[in-house]
């Protein structure tokens, strides 16, 4: 195996390991999710509410998110 080809197999063993890490990290965030959902219909607020409330945390916590990593 000739060095470019070594080269090349790293670069795609570090690609799969990013991307087997980001799903991991998106499984991670999904369960988070079910579970703040869970958690406001067990406090008593409807399916409705409950899910208005975590897609309010999600959207507002990603814009933070996105800000801070733009300045």
């Amino acid at each position: 195996m000739t060095d470019a080809e070594k080269f090349l197999q790293l670069m795609i063993n570090l690609g799969k390991e990013q991307k087997e890490n980001q799903q991991a990290e998106l499984n991670k965030m999904g369960e988070m999710s079910k579970m703040m959902y869970d958690a406001y219909v067990l406090a008593g607020f409807t399916p409705k509410q409950a899910m208005e409330m975590t897609k309010a945390i999600i959207t507002t916590s990603l814009a933070t998110l996105l800000t801070k990593n733009n300045n």
